[in-house]
């Protein structure tokens, strides 16, 4: 590898620069670790959300809630997590981190599948919900998808 091509990532300007470069290197690595590494992460959900059992519902009454979580709920996968089961589920709504640590969902659809998915998501082990304030909304008919926004 020749550091002093400047179409190579690591590419050295001059001397003078070299710890600007050795510096510029050191986070473009430790950014690419933490790409895989999430990346390793979301496949790993996905698959997980995938390969859940997921039982018959009898049809139920149709409700929207609005809930914040509180807890071990960044970092872990949880947004992808209840996207995931939520479109398998065919529920709508959208799911948001706050910037207080917590995570904001609104979500609709039968009464019995949101309670499934709540249940779900209590029993994961890399996931702390400790807290979950739940409030009923008013339905919104136009929504199509459940994403993350």
């Amino acid at each position: 590898m020749n550091f002093f091509d400047p179409s190579n990532s690591y590419y050295f300007r001059s001397p003078l620069n070299f710890n600007t470069d050795k510096i510029r290197i050191y986070f473009e690595g430790k950014m690419k670790i933490k790409m895989m590494l999430k990346q390793i992460r979301n496949n790993y959900v996905i698959e997980q959300v995938r390969r859940i059992n997921i039982p018959e519902f009898e049809p139920n009454k149709i409700i929207r809630y609005h809930i914040i979580f509180s807890g071990r709920v960044q970092r872990v996968g949880f947004r992808l997590e209840i996207e995931q089961l939520a479109l398998r589920l065919k529920l709508t709504g959208w799911i948001k981190n706050l910037e207080s640590g917590n995570v904001e969902m609104e979500i609709q659809g039968m009464k019995n599948k949101i309670d499934f998915l709540l249940e779900f998501m209590n029993s994961l082990k890399r996931i702390k919900i400790s807290q979950m304030q739940k409030e009923i909304r008013t339905l919104l008919n136009q929504e199509e998808e459940f994403k993350i926004i």
